[in-house]
This record gives C-alpha cells, sequence and structure tokens, in this order.
C-alpha cells in the first residue's frame, strides 16, 4: 500500500508541475520583414502613431491626407508613390 501511495503523489507532483510549467506562444515572437525585402527604391521604417512620411505624385507635400502609419516599405527620400504603387522620382512623376 505504501508503495502505490508514493506512485500516486510521484505521478501528481509530476503533473502538476508540467500544469504549471509556462508555455511558449506563438504570438510571443516577433517577426519583422527583412528591411532588405523593400523593392526599388523604397526603405524600411518603424513607425507609430500619426505619421505622415510618405509622398504620392497627386499629394506631394507631407502633411496631407495623414493616417496612422505602421512599420512597413515606403518610398526613400525624394521619392513619390505614384498610381501603380511604384517609388519614382519627380521627373517621372510628371510624365504620368
Amino acid at each position: 500500500m505504501r508503495n502505490i501511495t508514493a506512485m500516486l503523489l510521484v505521478m501528481v507532483a509530476i503533473a502538476s508541475t508540467a500544469v504549471a510549467a509556462p508555455k511558449a506562444k506563438d504570438d510571443d515572437r516577433t517577426t519583422t520583414p527583412d528591411p532588405k525585402a523593400c523593392p526599388g527604391w523604397e526603405e524600411w521604417q518603424d513607425c507609430s502613431g500619426d505619421d505622415c512620411r510618405e509622398m504620392s505624385c497627386d499629394s506631394p507635400v507631407s502633411g496631407l491626407d495623414c493616417k496612422d502609419c505602421t512599420s512597413g516599405c515606403y518610398c526613400g527620400d525624394g521619392y513619390f508613390r505614384n498610381h501603380v504603387g511604384e517609388c519614382v522620382n519627380w521627373d517621372h512623376c510628371a510624365r504620368e
């Protein structure tokens, strides 16, 4: 009888340890895209809150139509997002 009681106590201890141990969550890992993955004249920018970093051929002045900014690929300095989504310099905006 003592052997059975001792075995049950060991099993309960093992089970409670397994339940109490923290498990790794998938959302604990942050995956940030590789900045090198940005195409053309785009660059990776981390931003949050109200931030108006990107200008377009239609809105060449920063600050117009501000939206909440999220981290991602944005046109680099001196480049503007055209109507097909590419980053081009101002001369190419004028040709469209």
